[in-house]
């Protein structure tokens, strides 16, 4: 994971929104299977995984993006489920979320091209 992206997320922080080096974070442990990062400044704690397609998943990285790769490439949801091991209910949830975040990728993609 990147965490050259990361910012700090509490809205009155002076660094709110600088990356980076400029945004001085320091990793704080783990929840959830995700590093969680502090910044300097202000203290304030949170996922590494916050704002990005990673966040709220349950699952390790790998058999997430393993899932998103199957349904990408035409994959069914059950036959994903099954791949992957997880209640089909999990991968139409998952979808939904997905579904946001591939939507932009493909509009800033198109748009790009043109």
């Amino acid at each position: 994971m990147d965490l050259t992206t990361c910012y700090c997320r509490n809205r009155y922080c002076a660094r709110y929104g600088l990356t980076g080096p400029q945004a001085r974070l320091i990793r704080a442990g783990w929840h959830r299977r995700a590093p969680q990062l502090e910044c300097v400044d202000c203290r304030h704690r949170f996922s590494a995984r916050a704002g990005t397609a990673y966040a709220g998943i349950r699952s390790s990285d790998l058999i997430f993006r393993d899932g998103v790769r199957q349904l990408a490439e035409g994959a069914s949801i059950r036959a994903t489920a099954r791949n992957i091991e997880c209640d089909k209910d999990t991968v139409l949830g998952g979808c939904r979320v997905w579904a946001d975040i591939v939507s932009d990728y493909w509009i800033t993609s198109c748009v790009i091209c043109i």
